[in-house]
């Protein structure tokens, strides 16, 4: 696979913020809704030296800076934005800390493990009871480590809400690692829409957002003509402006790599060698394991699930959608630059992916 890209340039001149003692040893996992982060993270999660943050920034949230920063005006939120990471890097809750499987780890010793995961089969108990919910929620969970201290260990931090933030974290942190989650755009909006049906979401899924951003007005969107269309054209818009978006900042970060889900459901051991490399961590039998495993699951497909038969998920939305559907997507997506991205993929997926010119 060819990495649409995967830079190493020098850091620049930009001096890190308050979370800098960590920033070289920080990966971000960003990606839209449904486009496979929760997986990927979690095989950055499996090996033994690294300390994992869930979406930390949806339990912390902060509306002190935009949540869709244009370019020009990072300098003016860089230093907030390095508060909030900083926040983040301590974020413990149970979603945050806590979610599974839990994998052990090589700065866990004797007792550690083993405290931790009856803490968490407690926390777990007392969310089944709904007035402990929300007690259950706010509870932080111990690391039993300080990653401060801990040099040869590495962070990660997934989040599918810091899209239009990528370039202001990158900013804020500018010695961090960013890895940018694509699905393909039928494949991830036929995943929003039957979470749509099934009731998994909530009020908005912020698709508005992407007719607000300078490359959506570049592309001539406007939220009056984004609310005329479909569920699944509001949908594809976002992902095409929303990811551009992120890839017109992140560009000429310090490392950036951007990944195709696609690609990923078709060779994971070798996408996942490539991931671990690219965030400085030796390869681990732990993290073969949990690649081997998450990816041959063939029992009840369940909507939040990280264990599947990849090699169907991948192509499953061509049974999801309707042909008109897919073309109304294809369509929109053909008119931006991110249609360049999965140029190559019909009936099969090729190997190498396509520049889209950025």
């Amino acid at each position: 696979m060819t990495d649409v890209a995967d830079t190493t340039a020098p850091p620049g001149d930009a001096a890190p913020g308050r979370a800098g003692d960590v920033s070289e040893r920080t990966v971000f996992v960003l990606g839209g809704a449904r486009s496979g982060t929760t997986w990927i993270a979690k095989i950055l999660d499996s090996h033994p030296d690294v300390l994992y943050r869930h979406e930390p920034d949806i339990d912390l949230q902060d509306y002190s800076f935009p949540t869709l920063c244009e370019t020009e005006e990072i300098p003016r939120y860089q230093a907030t934005a390095s508060r909030y990471l900083e926040r983040l890097i301590d974020a413990r809750s149970l979603r945050t800390a806590g979610g599974l499987p839990v994998f052990p780890k090589s700065f866990h010793g004797a007792l550690a493990p083993a405290l931790r995961r009856a803490f968490l089969l407690g926390l777990r108990a007392m969310e089944e009871v709904r007035p402990l919910r929300p007690f259950a929620g706010g509870v932080q969970i111990p690391d039993f480590v300080d990653i401060r201290r801990r040099p040869e260990l590495r962070l990660v931090m997934k989040s599918v809400s810091a899209l239009g933030r990528a370039g202001l974290f990158a900013a804020a942190m500018p010695r961090s690692r960013f890895v940018l989650i694509l699905r393909h755009p039928c494949g991830q909006v036929a995943s929003l829409l039957r979470g749509r049906a099934l009731g998994k979401f909530e009020g908005s899924l912020g698709t508005g957002g992407s007719a607000m951003a300078s490359t959506g007005r570049r592309y001539g969107l406007t939220p009056e003509i984004l609310a005329a269309l479909s569920p699944a054209e509001q949908h594809a818009w976002d992902w095409a402006i929303m990811n551009e978006f992120a890839m017109d900042q992140l560009r000429d970060a310090a490392h950036f790599k951007v990944i195709r889900y696609e690609d990923f459901c078709a060779d994971p051991e070798m996408q996942a060698r490539e991931l671990l490399h690219f965030a400085q961590l030796a390869p681990n039998p732990q993290t073969d394991q949990f690649v081997r495993d998450s990816t041959s699951y063939s029992g009840v497909d369940r909507y939040y699930q990280i264990f599947k038969n990849t090699n169907e998920s991948a192509i499953r939305w061509k049974k999801e959608l309707d042909a008109d559907v897919q073309e109304s997507i294809m369509r929109i997506v053909r008119q931006t630059r991110m249609g360049a991205m999965f140029s190559d993929i019909g009936e099969t997926v090729r190997s190498g992916v396509p520049q889209p010119g950025f």
